[in-house]
């Protein structure tokens, strides 16, 4: 309920149960469970390093979601690591994955005239199939993978799937519509 809404009901109602008679008291206090509910694991040793344009690219795939219109039941988000340009794409599977990675890229390297030389992801088969290998030696992207099961190690691609899936369930309460459209 939180400690506001408790103190607006002792203001609002006569009798005071004993619980709620001193809410101001309580204000200060921590609400555990609350604490708990929104607790993340702590974020590991960050980088100082700085890159270029185009020098390194974080990416992770997300899904399986509710079925698009389109027949889309994943996403996958590519963050350009110096200007934090996201790009989401949907896909229906996760074979699309080396040809989603490769039209990127490609869009990339025409925007700013840079070439991508490393590549940030998490190892799953999705990245690592043989076509994604001839893609990444033909390019020369030298890839940097990130320990299985670790989520802190590859916390920018992470966040960007959050905040995105974060501003689609946010317009779609906006819109009245439930979830799984």
């Amino acid at each position: 309920m939180g400690f506001e809404n408790i103190e607006r009901v002792v203001r609002i109602v006569s009798w005071k149960p004993d619980l709620v008679a001193d809410a101001k008291r309580v204000l200060d206090t921590v609400c555990v469970p609350c604490v708990d509910g929104k607790m993340v694991h702590s974020l590991q040793h960050h980088s100082t390093t700085t890159t270029t344009k185009c020098e390194l690219i974080h990416t992770d795939v997300d899904g399986p979601l509710t079925e698009s219109l389109g027949g889309s039941v994943y996403f996958m988000t590519l963050l350009e690591d110096s200007t934090g340009l996201i790009t989401a794409m949907r896909n229906k599977t996760k074979g699309m994955v080396p040809d989603v990675i490769k039209a990127r890229n490609s869009k990339l390297e025409t925007l700013t005239g840079l070439s991508v030389k490393w590549l940030h992801h998490d190892g799953a088969k999705e990245y690592v199939s043989h076509d994604h290998m001839a893609l990444y030696d033909d390019k020369g992207i030298k890839l940097e993978k990130t320990a299985p099961y670790l989520l802190q190690q590859k916390g920018e691609a992470e966040r960007a799937n959050r905040s995105i899936m974060e501003r689609v369930r946010e317009a779609l309460v906006d819109a009245g519509v439930e979830e799984e459209l």
